[in-house]
Order: structure tokens, then C-alpha cells, then sequence
């Protein structure tokens, strides 16, 4: 004989056996349990652990924290300050601009804006990323007229680990003598679905298009037009110092 209470739910049998009734009921109480501690893990969260977007574009304004679409910041430098790890920051229409990143961040085009570039404007690598143990990922951006003793487009001089995607590395070089017109790389690169186009390193300079003294891997991307002219340059495409994989790509 089973117990049956005024609503209708089923508890204990003359079996001794749990019957559905009861089973629904201990779910719920547990799901709701769960909700719970959920909830309380959620509020003791770190600041920033849930990756704030940071906006930049041309003719904003540097100020407050980049983080509203409508009011963005005018440099990736300024953004980056007010960044926390695990931050992305878009971009939208030509910054001019020599940002250095030394924490892990996603720069990126901004949705549906105008094409995102990062002009040097030959004063300095146009992106330097600095530090060691972090990814910094590069995605659908021009990066152009960066000048520098290495690394002109990207210096990746600090043993990184480095994701350049969907992206164009385009008019950049090295002083005379030095390495890696578009990029140095010193740590660990992923190249996917890019172009490395119309770099430079004159005077006897190795990596027109890219140095590579880490561990490189290009896959789908075209390394075309680059050079390492006068002087007994080397490697006017790429300079390979390292460990260097190239899948589906055109040199």
C-alpha cells in the first residue's frame, strides 16, 4: 500500500522502494541547490576574469575605459591600459599608432566597421609584444609602416606565444643590417589565412618578410614580395632560425 498525500505525490510504498513522485522532487531540490552555489561563485569572480571587450577606432577619444562601442578610445595604447588579461580589444578604420602588449589580449577588426588597421607610421614596430608564458592573438588586421632595429610590422622580441590570423603584414622594415622586416619572432607563431606582403630588410639584413628564431607554423597564408636587398642579405621571404612548419601557403 503506497503513501499518497492530498496533492497527488507519491512518496514510499508498503515496499519500502522510492516511488517517481518523490524522485522529480529530490531533482528539483538539488537543481536548486546547485543554482545555489552557482550564483555564489559568480559574484566572487575575479574583475576582468570574464574578458571584457575594449573598443578603439579612428576619432575616438582617449578616456574612461574603452569599454562602449559608442564612445571608443583613439589608440590600442591607451586601451591597453585600462585592460585586464583576457581582454579583447576591436578595432575599427586606421590607428597610428606603436602599441606594446605585455599581457594576453586579443586585438581584433571590429565587427561590421571599417577595416582595421595599425599604422607605425616608420616610428618603432608597429606592434611589440613583450613578455613571456602569453598568447596575444592578432585577427583581421592590416599592421603597415613599421620601421625598427627588428620586427618592423610585429616584434615578438620576448619569447611569447603569438596567433596572427586573417591578417596583412604590409610595408615595414628594419634598419639596415637587422632581421625581420614584417615580423621577428622569438617565440612561438601561428600564421593562418594571412598575407606577408612588401616588407623589408636592406643592407645586408636577414627575413625581409619574416625572421623566425623560435618555433614557426604557417598554414593558408601567401608570403609574397618581401626582400633582404644589398649588402649579402639572407632570406628575403623568410629567415629561419628555428623550427619552421609551412602548410598550404605560397612563398
Amino acid at each position: 500500500m503506497s503513501n499518497v498525500d492530498r496533492d497527488g505525490r507519491r512518496w514510499i510504498a508498503s515496499d519500502g522502494r522510492w516511488h517517481p513522485g518523490h524522485l522529480v522532487a529530490l531533482v528539483v531540490a538539488s537543481i536548486l541547490l546547485i543554482g545555489g552555489v552557482g550564483s555564489a561563485l559568480v559574484v566572487m569572480a575575479p574583475a576582468g576574469a570574464d574578458g571584457t571587450t575594449r573598443y578603439v577606432a579612428n576619432g575616438g577619444t582617449n578616456g574612461g575605459d574603452c569599454s562602449s562601442a559608442m564612445s571608443p578610445c583613439a589608440t590600442i595604447t591607451y586601451a591597453l591600459t585600462q585592460a585586464n588579461p583576457g581582454d579583447t580589444i576591436e578595432v575599427s578604420g586606421t590607428i597610428d599608432d606603436n602599441p606594446t602588449v605585455t599581457m594576453p589580449v586579443t586585438i581584433t577588426q571590429m565587427p561590421n566597421a571599417s577595416p582595421a588597421a595599425v599604422d607605425g607610421g616608420n616610428n618603432g614596430s608597429t606592434i611589440t609584444i613583450f613578455g613571456k608564458n602569453m598568447t596575444v592573438s592578432l585577427i583581421g588586421l592590416t599592421i603597415e609602416n613599421g620601421e625598427a632595429n627588428q620586427g618592423g610590422g610585429v616584434d615578438n622580441a620576448g619569447g611569447s606565444t603569438m596567433i596572427i590570423t586573417d591578417s596583412t603584414i604590409s610595408g615595414n622594415a628594419v634598419f639596415s643590417g637587422s632581421e625581420g622586416g614584417g615580423i621577428f619572432n622569438n617565440g612561438t607563431v601561428t600564421i593562418s589565412d594571412s598575407t606577408i606582403t612588401g616588407n623589408s630588410a636592406p643592407g645586408g639584413g636577414q627575413g625581409g618578410g619574416i625572421y623566425d628564431n623560435g618555433t614557426e607554423s604557417i598554414t593558408d597564408s601567401t608570403i609574397s614580395d618581401n626582400s633582404a636587398p644589398d649588402g649579402g642579405g639572407q632570406g628575403g621571404g623568410i629567415y629561419d632560425n628555428g623550427t619552421d612548419t609551412i602548410t598550404g601557403s605560397t612563398i
